[in-house]
């Protein structure tokens, strides 16, 4: 009889364990959903706070200075996000996910430089063609894929 107390005991010890793993398992399972949730919130939030920066600028009539502000805006972006300083060739310096690219329209809505992206040729367009009294239209036309960051924001002189 005594064996039959310990085998009976020793059953209801592995089962109480079994539950017991069971009930952890399913805690951290639905836990993951709401780990995973929380990231992409976060990754989110992030977007959101890169965005608001160039962002702001957009409308239909924007000052050429605020325009000029933009530009700046933009190279401190790309030269904080290039991929490798020392690289020849622009698609290898700028193919990181955080670069915007400023593609220029005159006033005839004609492309007047497309996909500038390097801190040289966004200042000799300021330097060259950005008219400070003129008005421009400002609109972010991509946001990338992957994370939802500015990619392409067209700028073009108002008639």
């Amino acid at each position: 009889m005594e064996n039959a107390t310990k085998a009976l005991l020793i059953a209801a010890a592995v089962l109480i364990a079994i539950v017991l793993i069971a009930m952890g398992i399913k805690l951290l399972s639905s836990t993951q959903g709401a780990m995973n949730q929380s990231g992409e919130v976060s990754s989110d939030l992030e977007a959101s706070i890169f965005n608001a920066k160039f962002e702001a600028y957009e409308g239909k009539a924007v000052k050429g200075s605020q325009v000029k502000q933009l530009a700046r805006k933009v190279i401190q972006n790309n030269e904080a996000n290039i991929i490798n300083k020392s690289a020849t060739d622009v698609l290898e310096k700028y193919d990181k996910n955080k670069i915007i690219y400023i593609n220029l329209y005159n006033k005839d809505d004609h492309p007047d430089a497309q996909d500038l992206a390097s801190q040289d040729v966004i200042n000799n367009w300021i330097n060259q063609k950005l008219n400070i009294n003129s008005t421009y239209s400002v609109s972010i036309i991509e946001y990338h894929k992957e994370n939802g960051f500015v990619k392409r924001i067209k700028v073009k002189e108002n008639k």
